[in-house]
């Protein structure tokens, strides 16, 4: 489920926490920090609400008296007469119906009733479930947790990853887990870095641990479809990347995947098709470019997948 957020500088605490939620159970989230009290609307804001297919607004006082979210949400609604389109409303507390209903009265209201708002963290909870992204019964493993070891455990690993330093990244990660061992993020983290190190079989287990939790997390089923990739296992990469694109059609990492693992197997016009959708997506991607490139030139087959290409996918 691709989703953009919009809200006013002054929600911005609430708005990220509920942007990590939604990404903790697969979501692709464009959530813009930058511009949120601009007096207009950027044209990255008007093409990254267009790709997505549910506009989120969060309520409050601030946010009614934002220009930006009124261009925002005008902009939202137009495309929603022409388009598949879900307008969401989460209202925070100190906002009455009155306020909002004029300009947000066609949009899905995340609160128990038209007066009374969520408090913030069951207003995350319920917009969870009412996108139907986790079931009423998964919400205690999805909820952020900010223990203090864990915190520092996992801000520790997300240090060594930007520093490149994987094998440590592991070390700190694997403290998290053992504190926390049905934390989304942490089995994400544990997966890139495995991979990093070309541990694919250990890669696997990450992205295979987060999908017993979320079963249709998006970004756990790329990585698993790439590790099995990297481990030479083309069919069983093949149906991953193919069920990928059932959860997220617009991923064009999945697609070029989808061309590389069909290419490998000798299923070169399907793999053509692949790419091609890949590239229809995003016309710069010089992955699928390149490996459409070697089939079209008369290559029997794209050449097997080194680590490294691999993790360029």
């Amino acid at each position: 489920m691709r989703i953009a957020i919009v809200s006013s500088q002054q929600d911005s605490a609430f708005s990220q926490k509920l942007a990590r939620a939604l990404r903790n159970v697969g979501a692709n989230v464009w959530y813009d920090e930058e511009h949120q009290d601009n007096d207009h609307l950027s044209a990255q804001a008007r093409q990254q609400i267009q790709d997505r297919s549910v506009y989120l607004v969060v309520l409050s006082p601030a946010s009614l008296v934002s220009p930006w979210i009124l261009h925002a949400t005008t902009w939202a609604h137009q495309l929603s007469r022409t388009s598949q389109r879900k307008l969401v409303a989460v209202p925070l507390r100190g906002i009455s119906a009155f306020e909002w209903t004029e300009v947000f009265g066609d949009f899905v209201l995340i609160a128990p009733n038209s007066v009374t708002p969520y408090a913030s963290e069951e207003a995350i909870s319920q917009t969870l479930v009412q996108l139907h992204l986790v079931m009423p019964s998964q919400l205690p493993t999805v909820v952020i947790f900010d223990g203090h070891a864990v915190a520092s455990h996992l801000k520790q690993g997300q240090m060594l990853l930007k520093k490149e330093q994987y094998v440590e990244a592991i070390h700190s990660l694997n403290h998290a887990r053992m504190l926390m061992p049905n934390a989304i993020e942490i089995y994400m983290l544990l997966g890139y870095a495995y991979a990093r190190c070309h541990k694919y079989v250990q890669a696997l287990d990450a992205y295979e641990q987060t999908l017993v939790i979320i079963p249709e997390h998006a970004d756990a089923w790329l990585g698993k479809a790439l590790a099995l990739l990297a481990l030479k296992r083309y069919e069983a990469s093949l149906i991953a990347f193919t069920h990928m694109l059932t959860v997220d059609a617009w991923s064009v990492r999945a697609w070029a995947g989808k061309g590389k693992a069909l290419a490998l197997l000798g299923r070169q016009q399907e793999a053509i098709a692949a790419f091609e959708k890949a590239l229809f997506y995003e016309p710069t991607y010089t992955y699928a470019q390149r490996n459409l490139d070697r089939i079209v030139q008369g290559s029997n087959s794209v050449e097997i997948s080194s680590s490294e290409e691999t993790l360029q996918i």
